[in-house]
């Protein structure tokens, strides 16, 4: 079952899951289609995602999960950018890049429930 923030985002943004369906859902499921379902931007923005504090071996591995499921990682805040997913070190100039941009700022969590809902579709 979606957290209680997830289930009431999918009510809000109508997502069509029955009672029972809303009872079975993953949070990562949940998660992945209020992603891959956003309203507030045009879909071409849907696939730039950018990750910082990472170590270069996590980054790496990352970008690939990324690709691997239709995204394009960028290096850096650009005006496109959909998601900048942030490690432990990330630093204090991309947020703030991100926070001016309203781009989505996300953990790693929240991407692999984006991953995960993306393979299994």
């Amino acid at each position: 079952m979606p957290s209680e923030l997830a289930k009431r985002i999918l009510q809000v943004k109508g997502a069509q899951f029955s009672e029972e369906e809303m009872k079975s859902l993953p949070d990562g499921k949940g998660w992945g289609w209020l992603y891959n379902n956003d309203t507030y931007m045009p879909k071409s923005r849907l696939k730039e995602i950018c990750f910082t504090g990472f170590s270069i071996k996590e980054k790496y591995a990352l970008e690939e999960r990324a690709v691997s499921v239709g995204f394009n990682p960028v290096r850096s805040v650009t005006k496109h950018l959909k998601y900048l997913c942030v490690g432990p070190n990330a630093g204090p100039v991309k947020l703030q890049k991100a926070k001016e941009r309203n781009v989505k700022i996300i953990t790693v969590d929240e991407f692999e429930g984006i991953v995960k809902y993306r393979n299994k579709n």
